[in-house]
């Protein structure tokens, strides 16, 4: 199975120009991890769009929103992302299912809201190319039937035909899925 998600791997990393293994060199807490799979989304969408979408990070994450992203020039309309995780070092991705949690104390879904579900490689080889896409209201509507008083989990495999199948993505596809909602 590892093999499959290596296939669904491209070197889509700024994180790479930092050298061979830098990013293993000390163990990264999962604070970290977000930040650099966020800035990387960031920077991926204002690359795949030739800057046409730029972006910034709320200096306080209290509302759940990582990412929000502009088109450049202002159109007023803002699309605002919560990016959720995982690294390679993470069992279930290692067998090829993306499995994450979203407090459900935090979540308020809402128009203009969504969900970036992406994998990625901290040993310095970047994002996955495949990522889900999620609006806010889907993912609540989606999940409505489970019974976790907590958490709603999100979790899906990079090429199975199951519920999430038309949100799954590519990294160089979702500039332009984002620039048709603004």
């Amino acid at each position: 199975m590892a093999g499959d998600i290596s296939a669904t791997m491209r070197r889509h990393s700024p994180a790479s120009r930092f050298g061979e293994g830098s990013m293993t060199e000390r163990e990264l807490g999962s604070s970290l991890k977000g930040k650099i799979a966020a800035t990387l989304i960031g920077m991926a969408c204002a690359q795949g769009s030739n800057g046409e979408i730029n972006f910034a990070s709320p200096f306080v994450d209290d509302e759940g929103v990582d990412l929000i992203f502009f088109r450049r020039g202002g159109s007023g309309k803002a699309v605002l992302a919560q990016v959720k995780s995982r690294t390679m070092q993470s069992k279930l991705l290692s067998q090829g299912t993306f499995r994450v949690q979203v407090r459900r104390a935090s979540f308020k879904p809402r128009e203009g809201y969504y969900f970036i579900f992406v994998a990625f490689d901290e040993s310095g080889k970047g994002l996955f190319d495949t990522l889900w896409f999620v609006p806010s209201v889907d993912f609540e509507k989606k999940l409505a039937g489970q019974t976790n008083e907590t958490v709603l989990v999100f979790q899906s495999r990079f090429s199975s035909r199951d519920m999430w199948e038309e949100y799954r993505t590519s990294l160089q596809e979702l500039p332009h899925r984002i620039a048709q909602i603004l």
